[in-house]
């Protein structure tokens, strides 16, 4: 018995986040600690999935996908989701830093004001 297609359609800017999707999973492929091994495995899986979609892409920007090749999606969606909140993790980490920084820089000016009478709206 023949699997059944599922038919997506990709209008209104959905093709255009897809291939991003696996531009950036690529990215995140090459640029992580992964063995070589794993990262070409990633790499041609998405390579796959972006020829399916380059080259079955019809007029209307609808797709017929295997649901093996929807999973694929799915798996790949998923693990930018994963890189990009560790991603968002990191930064709000230095981000909470850089704000305790400012803040001790804030607390040492207004204590040489203090300590010195200075009056910064003064001339």
């Amino acid at each position: 018995m023949a699997k059944k297609k599922i038919k997506l359609d990709l209008s209104g800017g959905w093709r255009d986040v897809l291939e991003q999707a696996i531009d950036v999973n690529d990215v995140y492929a090459i640029e992580s600690d992964l063995e070589d091994e794993t990262a070409m495995e990633i790499t041609d899986r998405n390579c796959d999935i972006f020829s399916t979609l380059i080259h079955n892409i019809r007029e209307d920007d609808a797709i017929l996908f295997f649901p093996s090749e929807i999973r694929i999606l799915f798996g790949i969606l998923m693990e930018d989701f994963v890189h990009l909140q560790n991603d968002l993790r990191e930064t709000y980490g230095i981000l909470s830093e850089s704000i305790d920084v400012i803040k001790s820089y804030k607390e040492l000016v207004e204590e040489i004001i203090d300590e010195y009478g200075l009056d910064l709206d003064e001339d």
